[in-house]
């Protein structure tokens, strides 16, 4: 047995003092899982998984630690009877095993590494390091680890948002070139032991070399402070997560059951407005119905955007500008309520799910992703390019809006615990309060610090009208543009979504860019500095970077984006840099009887017993608007706050 693998107790022990003397560690799990009522593969749920190894990395020292590992060496093959998809028995060819050689169980190995996992002032590190802390701690009833932590993957991430994946496996490669079995990790039960041991090995020994390259690069490129708020906010996401969120399981499935009755009916009018059946998930057969002419038997739309390859595009933002069109406004219609019922209410129930696999439809079951009724979803520090978080299991941050019938649906499950509130706050118009604090443009100061609603008063400004006079149509015409210089949307897009015509929204903008000039030289500033910087980058609040090595581009569409990119980045990351700072700053202000449930964009939602409401509210604003964060800009920030039963009854 190689000399890295440890199964003795007193050794381990030893290795813990090792650990603990010297700090700083790294830590890696390799997990099983199979969901008793479906048989789905849960091996990266940390709340239900079973960690089968453990392996440990500081200076000059890695070892990994096997706790259930089932088997030994592959000795031969035997034949194992399964059902077919066609229902039938048959023997299929399996590997044989030699017996799992000794190792130190589970609860033997958990009880001796206690003492290192929950030392005070010792550095845990790990590559998705919360995945490793979630997936231990539930051994320990689900007590929060203390930090500082270490999360080789999120300083991956913040050295370069560009990179396409963030896996060991590849960040190894991409520093420094070697590679090693990826598909491992992946069902380490399908290997031998010695094969397993060494993998586990190694996750550990590059993520800790890992660190020690990172550490340095963090400094030199001055990103001490936001690192030290993003391993602050990694803390707060581990109580976060572990709290999760509590759902109304019965309105869930009353929910389900009617959009997936909406979706049979949408489906049933798309068919009718085309005249017969259309594969609604084929590219080719909506491009002929969409943009084919009517003699050819389509509906003979202009085509808006076009794919890499040429076609004409079926995305959602290229057909925004054809929502009032009978065909492509149901199929809108339809596309939420299918992410609706799909993207949340069938992971969070679980079930049949067709997929498509080698060209032929099968049924997979998935478990559902509650836990005693509760949501406890990822959330991912390193899965935007400009800091906000990216969620999944499911992704929060795609809820539709909360002014949409949808959104309230799905927010309405979000329920408060018996003899609890939910607090929910938010920032108003926090990126047009950043782009104000960046341009000092006098309208928008002016919006923000006499608190006039900024969207109304740009509408009163380029229509000539007193603020009351405003109509809501208005008010959203100028919304959108206020949109799209944060977003580089063009003109398009805000015709599209006020409802306007184009010669309209052209219009518009002329008027906006002329009452607003000091906005639009920041927004040209902006990328200027981006060009003169080496590498072409824009930093946010906080210093965090977003490189745009296009915005060199001889392609104007690549130069284009980039310079939309520029802006976006600088306003976007801000916001994301102040709603980090608010979350930590709750955290430390709340006790265990209140607790952080969610943050969703620049929306903070607090759990707090009946008794603690005027706490929990006192908490929020302090962590929202108190001195520590208002000094972050030159213009007043707001929060709108609502104490509510269900989530949906904030907005």
């Amino acid at each position: 047995m190689p000399s890295y693998v440890i199964t003795d107790e007193v050794q381990l022990k030893e290795l813990v003092g090792v650990l603990i003397d010297e700090g700083a560690f790294v830590f890696d799990v390799e997990t099983m899982g199979t969901d008793a009522e479906t048989g789905a593969d849960i091996r990266l749920d940390p709340r239900r998984n079973e960690v089968v190894w453990l392996s440990f990395a500081t200076r000059g020292l890695a070892f990994t630690v096997p706790v259930a590992h089932p088997h030994g060496q592959q000795i031969g093959t035997t034949l194992e009877p399964r059902v077919g998809s066609d229902g039938k028995t048959r023997n299929f060819k399996v590997p044989a095993w030699s017996p799992a050689p000794p190792q130190i169980g589970r609860a033997a190995a958990f009880g001796i590494l206690e003492p290192l996992f929950y030392a005070e002032g010792v550095e845990k590190g790990g590559h998705n390091v919360k995945f490793d802390l979630e997936s231990t701690q539930k051994y320990y009833d689900d007590e929060v680890m203390p930090g500082p932590f270490f999360d080789t993957q999120v300083a991956a991430h913040t050295l370069n948002e560009n990179h396409h994946t963030y896996r060991l496996g590849d960040v190894v490669k991409r520093e420094y070139g070697f590679t090693y079995d990826k598909k491992l990790g992946e069902r380490i039960e399908r290997y031998g032991f010695r094969e397993a041991a060494q993998y586990s090995f190694l996750d550990s020994k590059w993520t800790w070399l890992l660190r020690q390259r990172y550490s340095p690069l963090i400094g030199k490129q001055k990103l001490d402070g936001l690192w030290a708020l993003e391993m602050d906010v990694l803390e707060v996401l581990l109580f976060m997560e572990t709290e999760g969120a509590l759902l109304d399981v019965d309105a869930a499935e009353k929910l389900y059951a009617e959009l997936g009755r909406e979706r049979e009916r949408l489906r049933g009018t798309l068919y009718r407005i085309a005249g017969h059946e259309v594969n609604l998930n084929s590219a080719p057969q909506m491009q002929k119905l969409l943009f084919d002419k009517k003699k050819d038997g389509g509906f003979g739309l202009k085509v808006m955007q076009r794919t890499k390859g040429g076609a004409p595009s079926t995305a959602k933002a290229a057909l925004e500008a054809h929502a009032g069109h009978p065909f492509v406004g149901t199929y809108q219609e339809l596309q939420e309520v299918d992410k609706v019922w799909g993207t949340y209410l069938k992971a969070y129930l679980g079930g049949e799910t067709e997929r498509q696999v080698n060209g032929k439809k099968t049924i997979e079951v998935k478990p559902s992703i509650l836990v005693e009724g509760k949501l406890h979803a990822n959330f991912k520090q390193h899965g935007t390019v400009t800091g906000r978080f990216s969620c999944s299991e499911p992704n929060l941050q795609n809820i539709p809006r909360p002014s949409s019938e949808l959104g309230k649906q799905v927010r309405g499950l979000f329920i408060a615990p018996p003899d609890h509130k939910l607090i929910v706050a938010d920032y108003a118009q926090i990126e047009y309060v950043v782009m104000g604090h960046f341009s000092r443009d006098p309208m928008l100061v002016k919006a923000f610090t006499t608190g006039i609603d900024l969207h109304q008063y740009v509408a009163a400004m380029v229509f000539g009208k007193s603020i009351d006079d405003v109509s809501k149509s208005e008010r959203g015409t100028a919304k959108n543009t206020n949109f799209a210089v944060a977003y580089g949307a063009g003109d398009e897009k805000v015709a599209a979504m006020s409802g306007i015509s184009l010669a309209e929204a052209v219009g518009f903008r002329k008027a906006h860019k002329k009452m607003m000039p000091k906005l639009y030289r920041w927004t040209e500033g902006v990328v200027q500095d981006c060009r003169r910087a080496k590498p072409p980058h824009v930093k946010t609040l906080l210093g965090r970077r977003r490189r745009l090595p296009t915005i060199h581009s001889q392609t104007w569409s690549l130069r284009s984006e980039a310079e939309r990119q520029a802006v976006n980045s600088v306003v976007q990351g801000s916001a994301a840099d102040i709603i980090k700072v608010a979350m930590v700053r709750l955290h430390r202000l709340c006790d265990e009887e209140m607790r952080l449930s969610l943050s969703v964009h620049d929306e903070l939602v607090l759990v707090v017993p009946d008794n603690r409401v005027e706490d929990g509210q006192a908490a929020i604003r302090e962590a929202m608007l108190g001195p520590g964060i208002a000094s972050m800009l030159n213009l007043p920030m707001n929060i709108d706050l609502k104490v509510v039963d269900r989530w949906a009854d904030a907005k």
